[in-house]
């Protein structure tokens, strides 16, 4: 019951405040008894000081605990707090440094729990204390601090700054969060997790200035095709159940750089900085493989279709490229299911070829071995590597080029083996292969597809090409003698 009608809410947290309040009142005592002590009070005179200072920490912290609104009994423990620090003023007969300690440190702790209006009750209730504690015990006035009292009264007077510095610092800290997840919620849509159309479209903006000034773009507009299903559930499918799943995927499968948002109820927008439109051809397929590979979009029976716009120096505006995109989106969907049309192209092209190729496995339980055989008879060398860059399939060329031994595993087993045994791939002059293999991998990240010679520590050399896709990336590699004697031919 408390926990719904707030006593465990996230802006109060009780063990904070009650070790606050222990360690202030049990430095206080120490300055309190020193002054006792010092003026030689009577034994009646003690024994208030000692069951405030020692036992109301620990009755604060029950009455707290067991409160229905643990704001307003934290604001009433502050009041006690004050109201008996009236009182200690009168019993220690006005000891100048304790005593303004105690109404100054008082008046800082209400302001901070509840701005001024809480301050001036506060002093009201300090006032209150005095005048109880004179009627109580009588008016004596003794102002002169002892220099034990002064010596006693200098850890609160640097500690309770400190704790109150410490507590505003998590106040800033749940502040700043607060206004992190504000932000995050009015960039982002909340079903997708995709940027919402008026922050994508500031995003997109600015990287079409970037176009303007010489760098590469390109923009993919994808939409559902219709899928299995009639009626009422086809149109309640995009909104409630396809994008979550299609969010994640996208998050999962693009570059952290491209800019993706939702633009509508049935269609997403891709910016691609630094793509050309080959590249962003690449990037289809490899959205719609990590698709396919998508068990829960798999048993929606989820089709895309996708229309791809490079940049082109004669569309001034955002509005112009978009405009291209979702023409091609639109000639896309005209043809059918899973296709791509591209801007300034006429024909559009099927991306769902991944189907098809596992039916043609099916049909041929021998295709692999036939492609294996082609490629060591053409010279190609070919491997495949998983999403963890464990190497899931090779030849026999490949192998051989890359020293791959019997316990490889994954990509950077290879290279390490190589470097240390000076074999297969010539690393120039890196001393640190840690280093080298974490420049490789931003590199494949950061490019769809990459094409690069590779010197040989035998001193041959190699053209490789190198593609990512959903599932992983392959390397594929040729002998760069092979090439140029099939040039010559």
């Amino acid at each position: 019951m408390l926990n719904a009608l707030g006593a465990k809410g996230p802006g109060y947290r009780i063990p904070s405040d009650y070790r606050a309040r222990q360690v202030t009142l049990l430095f206080g005592f120490l300055a309190l008894a020193s002054v006792l002590w010092h003026q030689q009070a009577p034994l009646a005179h003690w024994v208030l000081p000692v069951l405030f200072c020692l036992g109301w920490p620990y009755l604060a912290r029950e009455l707290a605990e067991q409160a229905l609104s643990p704001k307003a009994a934290q604001r009433r423990n502050v009041l006690v707090d004050l109201f008996m620090g009236g009182v200690m003023v009168a019993i220690m007969r006005f000891d100048m440094l304790p005593s303004m300690l105690a109404i100054l440190l008082g008046g800082l702790n209400a302001w901070r729990h509840g701005g001024w209006q809480l301050a001036a009750r506060g002093l009201l209730l300090q006032g209150s204390g005095v005048l109880l504690s004179v009627l109580s015990y009588g008016f004596m006035w003794s102002p002169h601090s002892s220099l034990l009292t002064i010596l006693l009264c200098a850890p609160l007077i640097m500690l309770h700054p400190l704790l109150i510095g410490r507590s505003l610092d998590k106040v800033v800290a749940r502040l700043r969060r607060q206004r992190r997840e504000h932000e995050r919620r009015l960039r982002h849509d909340p079903e997708s997790g995709l940027f919402v159309r008026r922050y994508w479209e500031s995003r997109a903006q600015s990287a079409l200035s970037r176009c303007r000034q010489g760098d590469a773009a390109s923009l993919i507009c994808l939409a559902f095709d219709p899928v299995a299903g009639s009626g009422e559930d086809v149109a309640l499918q995009p909104r409630d159940m396809l994008f979550p799943a299609l969010g994640e995927c996208l998050q999962r499968v693009l570059r952290e750089g491209d800019i993706v948002g939702r633009l509508d109820d049935s269609t997403v927008g891709v910016v691609l900085p630094g793509a050309s439109q080959a590249q962003a051809r690449l990037a289809v397929l490899r959205i719609r493989q990590a698709v396919q590979d998508t068990p829960q979009l798999q048993a929606l029976g989820v089709t895309l279709c996708f229309g791809v716009a490079g940049y082109r120096i004669e569309w001034l505006a955002l509005a112009d490229w978009v405009r291209q995109a979702s023409q091609a989106l639109f000639r896309a969907r005209q043809v059918g299911r899973d296709c791509m049309a591209v801007a300034g192209e006429t024909a559009v092209e099927s991306v769902g070829r991944a189907a098809d190729l596992e039916a043609l496995h099916a049909r041929q339980p021998q295709l692999m071995e036939k492609l294996f055989e082609g490629l060591e008879q053409s010279g190609c060398g070919l491997g495949l590597f998983d999403p963890d860059d464990r190497l899931v399939l090779s030849n026999a060329l490949f192998r051989e080029w890359f020293s791959v031994q019997a316990d490889t595993k994954t990509f950077a087993d290879m290279m390490r083996y190589c470097f240390h045994h000076e074999c297969g791939p010539a690393l120039g002059s890196t001393q640190d292969i840690d280093a080298w293999l974490q420049v490789v991998d931003h590199m494949r990240r950061s490019e769809f597809c990459r094409h690069f010679m590779v010197d040989m520590v035998d001193g041959g050399c190699l053209s490789a090409l190198e593609t990512s896709f959903g599932d992983g990336w392959v390397l594929l590699v040729l002998n760069r003698a092979d090439v140029t004697e099939s040039r010559d031919a």
